[in-house]
């Protein structure tokens, strides 16, 4: 199928000046012709459809211009000073049979650690996929044609030189389930609001200075990791009612923010490799919690509270400061890890000996 439209092209008068014409444009073969006139046979001018993004850079084009067109008896238009639009037009072309289809039929788009330090062209054809793994490569730019894929449930960019994520990626918020950024040089993101089907989110080991303030946006979520940034503080996240799993380790937090009680549904909290100084009594509120990682921290003590959590079986405070250790400890079914303390109360060689030492030592002495 063929689309037809009309384009502002410059042209330089006779006195030097540029001037600024209509012509007719025709794309069939993947390329763009530019005809003077729709009568005329051979084009002015021709360039390749997938390097629009070029397209629009061109000096012989009018950076603001609007290309209209008409495809399957239905008008559409753009304008190439908007990446959104630009990468939107590529999909109605594609979608409409105006470009190669060949090898769209795949779901599942995966070239994860294959040395890539560009992103492969070949995959920009591909919009069916629901699925775009490409990490651990060495990938410096996510395309802006990534808003192309309106059928994209799950992308994965962790691993590779990323410093910016494209605005473009708002295009595919209604579908986004699963996205992962995790270790890159990124500094921001675009605003992800809109990604409220989002069910899972890292963002971990990256350059972010602050947490984005749209996180409480993202309702959907069940699994967050912001593990690695150098975070001293946390957006309100009471709306997150739906996490089961939330990574906050290896931030600069010197407190749990006091939103995390009310994440009733959560399951795992990693918050390890802080400089966090009280476990809050609150923390048993968290009826379902299963695990919970606080190691290396500075934490002094342990409430009592954490001994009505019925449904804890793992609990890591090794690495902390604690002095001594409630009685309740040594009795508890659950996993306790709390080796590497500075005890008063416990000899040194116990303490060596590890948590079960620890424990036992507690059950049977300071009982």
């Amino acid at each position: 199928m063929k689309a037809e439209g009309n384009i502002q092209v410059k042209e330089s008068s006779t006195f030097g000046k540029a001037k600024w014409k209509q012509r007719f444009c025709k794309i069939e073969d993947e390329k763009m012709h530019i005809f003077a006139d729709k009568a005329d046979t051979k084009p002015k001018t021709t360039f390749d459809v997938m390097k629009v993004n070029d397209l629009c850079k061109s000096p012989s084009l009018d950076p603001q211009f609007v290309f209209e067109f008409t495809i399957g008896g239905k008008s559409h238009s753009f304008a190439a000073d908007s990446a959104e639009m630009r990468t939107r037009f590529i999909a109605v072309l594609i979608q409409n049979g105006a470009l190669n289809k060949e090898g769209m039929a795949d779901k599942e788009i995966d070239v994860s650690g294959s040395g890539l330090t560009e992103w492969p062209k070949s995959t920009l054809y591909k919009l069916d996929a629901t699925k775009i793994n490409v990490s651990e490569n060495q990938l410096s730019i996510v395309p802006e044609e990534i808003g192309c894929f309106d059928k994209l449930e799950t992308l994965n960019v962790s691993f590779n030189q990323l410093k910016s994520i494209p605005e473009s990626l708002k295009l595919v918020a209604g579908t986004l389930r699963e996205l992962n950024v995790t270790k890159n040089a990124l500094t921001a993101l675009p605003d992800l609001s809109s990604c409220t089907n989002l069910q899972l989110l890292w963002i971990g080991q990256n350059k972010l200075t602050a947490a984005p303030n749209w996180l409480p946006s993202l309702v959907a979520l069940q699994r967050l990791s912001l593990a690695s940034n150098p975070w001293t503080a946390l957006p309100d996240m009471k709306t997150l009612v739906n996490l089961r799993w939330l990574d906050i380790s290896g931030c600069k937090l010197t407190v749990l923010p006091d939103s995390i009680q009310l994440l009733v549904n959560l399951q795992v909290l990693e918050a390890f490799s802080n400089t966090i100084t009280e476990l809050p009594s609150w923390i048993s509120s968290l009826s379902k919690l299963t695990e919970l990682r606080l190691q290396r921290n500075k934490i002094t003590s342990i409430p009592d509270s954490v001994e009505k959590m019925a449904s804890l079986s793992e609990f890591d405070i090794s690495h902390n400061a604690l002095k001594t250790l409630p009685k309740w400890v040594g009795e508890s079914k659950i996993f306790i890890e709390c080796h590497n303390n500075p005890y008063e109360q416990i000899p040194r060689d116990v303490v060596l000996a590890g948590s079960q030492s620890i424990r036992q030592y507690v059950r049977e002495k300071l009982a």
